[in-house]
């Protein structure tokens, strides 16, 4: 298994992302400093960090701290946490002279009055919605009685006047004076630079993101420090448009000139190219060998120098050179593995990391649930099935309801398998797939057709997924479909392997907001083959779990749109649609199928279930599936 925190060792080829933030970090003349670390969800960003940190902390004269606000939040102000937390590691890692315990003494007073004065503005404030003066309470004056005494104010005693009385001119003051405390305490404690890692902001809330970015601006952007922010970019556009609604300007464009203003050296991780994600995943793979650190070192450093330009990936010839010696058993099945699997979970997951070790996680974790039961799986089946079931879930539910009903064996799937190696084998979908059924416990006949499975030869993942090895017409598959129980359990949530990205999306496709949702699906085609997959299964989900299925309101109808953006979930729809009852399909939807249909490759499977609808459909159902059949007939 594979632990889900930063790495390490560099598997992603980060060196060149370490030095490059390195000479921005150590060039005196560059600082202050923020440098932002931006990448999405799962793309490596705290690994990044942690190797950074590595490299700093080679230079003795840089002293290193951390932050994370996400651990103090609900507890106390971002703002004065960060400052509490850098005065602490101060007094930690730096013999103190009297003077900088004096300044750190002084710096501490001046937060915990701060912290007590919020405390008090807060009683305040709930004082005032009682109905009592809130501006009284706190001790200030109002606007009108600040007027008013200001009139009798002589010009040369204004200076005082605004001293006492004006609470933005003290807040000023505070802020000049911790800084030039702050500065002074660096100077004391000789630390040439200060690096202060501030990771998972984008875990925070909107209003603990906007306090930490304005601590370091307000109280911390002194000479001799830097900040390494790592974020993703979108969350923290999101929390600045949260936080200043009122700001004018395009949405978009407020959330970016904020955060171009507070960071001044962005560097964003690339996703993985399809070479990376092969040579990634093998990497990984091969981790868990028999294999001495200094092997494993070279086959590290042979993967990480490979020709990225021509997506070039960890092959056999390549691990036998890097290792000095032909590939053990071990070894050689791993390659194995990663050779099936990495292609296409480098197309499906957009070269995340994250999403990787996860599928490998699941693979592991159920053989090894397989090996407690005494159950002997197949890792390359297993792992096919799980692409299966990662990529195209509704069709992973479909091959399960089939195996089941024939002792494991799918008769639809050895007829598919079969025209699939065979050019010459047209396949023909049927109306009605329960003839090609065999009871449960008897042999699945030769003779059998595709059926229900038809579909999968048009489609352009299905089809080379059932080509690809091994062939499992052969297999039981019931013990694989055991040990993935919980992802046939209509009442398990998807969200547990939907990407925070993926979540958003769903919450907006569902909610109110109809500008929301259409800027969702104008961004449907860019997302990964996973993320859609995943939303598709938890709308899908909510469809089958509605009370009725409308046309206008509901899950069905977000179902439908998701579909009409993203042209490779038509054949998973229609896989859908055969799952639910004819008596709960809405009349409505036959004409609506029709039109997702109008393309040569999708008609067959439309109306192979329109032809359905028509024969066994209610009354209502069976007109519009006939007018739907003339309407993809011309």
């Amino acid at each position: 298994m594979w632990s889900d925190n930063e790495a390490t060792h560099d598997l992603l080829g980060f060196k060149h992302l370490v030095e490059a933030v390195n000479t921005i970090l150590t060039d005196d003349d560059l600082l202050p400093a923020t440098v932002g670390i931006f990448g999405d969800w799962g793309s490596g960003k705290s690994s990044l960090i942690g190797m950074l940190r590595e490299r700093l902390e080679e230079d003795k004269e840089t002293l290193v701290l951390s932050f994370n606000g996400w651990l103090f939040e609900g507890y106390e102000d971002a703002k004065l946490a960060l400052m509490g937390t850098i005065i602490d590691e101060l007094a930690d890692h730096k013999k103190l002279t009297t003077k900088a315990k004096g300044l750190i003494l002084g710096l501490v007073h001046r937060i915990n009055v701060w912290r007590v004065g919020m405390a008090a503005s807060r009683v305040a404030a709930g004082y005032a919605v009682a109905g009592l003066h809130g501006a009284a309470a706190g001790g200030a004056l109002s606007l009108p009685d600040f007027v008013e005494k200001a009139k009798d104010v002589k010009p040369e005693d204004l200076k005082d006047f605004l001293r006492e009385n004006d609470p933005g001119q003290q807040l000023r003051r505070g802020v000049r004076e911790f800084r030039k405390d702050f500065t002074e305490l660096l100077d004391e404690t000789k630390v040439e630079r200060m690096v202060v890692i501030v990771d998972d902001l984008d875990r925070c809330t909107p209003d603990t993101v906007i306090e930490t970015l304005e601590a370091i601006k307000l109280f911390l952007f002194v000479p001799h420090t830097a900040f390494i922010i790592g974020a993703d970019e979108r969350l923290i556009r999101y929390a600045v448009r949260r936080r200043f609604p009122e700001l004018p300007g395009e949405r978009a464009e407020v959330g970016r000139d904020y955060l171009e203003k507070l960071i001044q050296f962005p560097v964003r991780i690339p996703a993985m190219g399809r070479g990376e994600t092969e040579t990634y995943i093998k990497l990984l793979l091969a981790e868990r060998c028999i294999l001495d650190d200094d092997k494993y070192h070279q086959l590290r450093e042979c993967g990480l120098n490979l020709d990225t330009s021509i997506d070039a990936s960890l092959d056999r010839a390549s691990v036998e050179k890097a290792i000095g010696a032909k590939l053990e058993q071990d070894l050689d099945e791993a390659i194995s593995l990663g050779d099936q699997i990495a292609p296409v979970l480098a197309a499906g997951l957009m070269g995340n990391p994250r999403q990787c070790k996860r599928f490998l996680n699941t693979l592991l974790m159920r053989l090894e649930m397989a090996r407690a039961k005494k159950v002997a799986l197949k890792r390359r089946t297993l792992a096919k099935l799980m692409l299966l079931e990662y990529m195209k879930p509704e069709s992973f539910k479909e091959l399960a309801r089939l195996q089941a009903a024939q002792a494991g064996k799918s008769a639809e799937l050895a007829a598919l398998e079969r025209a699939q190696l065979d050019p010459s084998v047209e396949v023909k979908p049927t109306v009605d797939d329960k003839a090609s059924k065999t009871k449960a416990g008897t042999p699945a006949p030769e003779s059998a057709g595709p059926g229900a499975l038809a579909a999968w030869s048009t489609d352009e993942w299905l089809g080379p997924w059932v080509r690809s090895e091994p062939s499992l017409s052969t297999d039981d598959l019931r013990p694989y479909f055991y040990f993935a129980r919980e992802k046939l359990d209509p009442l398990v949530g998807v969200t547990l392997r939907m990407s925070p990205e993926a979540q958003n999306a769903l919450a907006k496709l569902l909610g109110p907001t109809a500008a929301e949702r259409m800027l969702v699906l104008q961004r449907a085609p860019q997302m990964s083959p996973a993320d859609a997959a995943a939303i598709f299964e938890a709308l899908a989900r909510r469809t089958r779990e509605a009370e009725s299925l409308g046309m206008t309101d509901g899950p069905l109808p977000r179902l439908i749109e998701l579909v009409d953006a993203r042209a490779d979930l038509f054949g998973e729809f229609i896989t859908f649609l055969k799952s639910v009852p004819d008596a709960r399909v809405p009349f409505g939807l036959p004409p609506r199928l029709a039109q997702l249909a109008a393309t040569p490759e999708r008609k067959p499977q439309a109306i192979q279930l329109l032809t359905q609808w028509r024969t066994s459909g209610s009354g209502q159902l069976k007109k519009t599936a006939a007018t739907a059949l003339d309407q993809l007939a011309k």
